[in-house]
């Protein structure tokens, strides 16, 4: 049949090739396990109270969470906790308040492989949000940044 319309109108006809119940049926992407990526923002809420943990990590966030719970479990100061070059905001609101932080609960914000745009992003992200257990607030942003972030 589409030969001889083929014939007559003098046109060629392409065939395209359709949809499988294969790909009707299973997932187009593969998705991963979060606590598998790496190069992403992190919000660790606290178990007790409103205050949530803001991070950034470019190793998998799995092993970064597990470094958060080992720096609450370990016997530090708090001098040494806020003199550290790492944000221990976790630890140091663990051991000021006896507060544990939900682990279970950690949520992505962003994920941004690229480590100079993460760094900003997670300083926008500590500069919009309030009660935070962060000692740091990230890359330092210009505060004429402020009013575009707080509104």
């Amino acid at each position: 049949m589409f030969k001889s319309i083929q014939e007559k109108f003098n046109f060629q006809i392409i065939y395209k090739k359709t949809q499988t119940l294969g790909q009707i049926l299973k997932k187009p992407n593969k998705t991963r396990h979060t606590l598998a990526e790496k190069g992403v923002i992190y919000r660790i809420p606290c178990e007790q109270c409103p205050t949530s943990y803001i991070g950034q990590t470019k190793q998998q966030l799995g092993k970064r969470l597990t470094q958060h719970a080992s720096n609450c479990n370990k016997k530090a100061t708090f001098k040494s906790l806020k003199s550290n070059r790492n944000d221990n905001g976790v630890a140091y609101h663990h051991k000021l308040t006896g507060h544990c932080f939900d682990f279970e609960n950690t949520a992505i914000i962003q994920r941004e492989k690229n480590e100079t745009r993460r760094k900003i992003a997670e300083a926008i992200q500590i500069k919009t949000h309030k009660n935070l257990a962060n000692l740091q607030a990230g890359l330092e942003l210009d505060e004429c940044w402020s009013p575009f972030l707080l509104s």
